[in-house]
């Protein structure tokens, strides 16, 4: 339906398929960020942050 979503119990988010051009993995000791980033490599403000074992 045109949507990527991610549900967990405690978290729902709908992000609309292509706005996210590419996620930057960037590694903080035992944790990992993912920045979301717009088609010019852009920061979009929406990043993921959990043990790596959590984001792969």
């Amino acid at each position: 339906m045109g949507f990527v979503n991610v549900m967990r119990p405690d978290f729902h988010l709908h992000l609309r398929s292509g706005a996210i051009a590419r996620w930057r993995r960037e590694q903080h000791g035992a944790v990992t960020e993912l920045v979301a980033e717009d088609h010019g490599g852009a920061a979009l403000g929406l990043v993921l942050r959990g043990e790596d074992r959590a984001l792969g």
